[in-house]
């Protein structure tokens, strides 16, 4: 799920209409594939909703991950957004995970 707290313009794919988009939820189902220890594939379906209009979303991605001590892992996220009848995203992340396993 993601939470988009601002406004902002767009321009809606296809046409010269514009739409104000505010305070937005996405909500999806994704599917990962691991091929790689270290890479990961998603894809997914869902929805972001907003109170003027709501829109179909499809999202496609890949997350590499390089271990670091104490079960942490530093990770690098691209993600493409296709809004059905709407606009297209990019996201670039980085971020930390903890694993809560038990050490064998």
């Amino acid at each position: 799920m993601d939470i988009l707290l601002q406004q902002f313009k767009i321009e809606k794919h296809g046409s010269d209409e514009e739409a104000v988009r505010k305070n937005l939820v996405s909500i999806a189902a994704i599917a990962f594939f691991k091929p790689h220890h270290r890479w990961e594939i998603l894809g997914g379906y869902g929805v972001e909703m907003e109170k003027n209009e709501n829109f179909q979303l499809i999202r496609i991605g890949a997350e590499y991950g390089i271990e670091l001590p104490k079960n942490w892992e530093l990770g690098f996220t691209f993600e493409y957004d296709v809004k059905i009848y709407g606009y297209y995203t990019v996201l670039l992340g980085i971020g930390f995970t903890k694993k809560f396993v038990k050490q064998q």
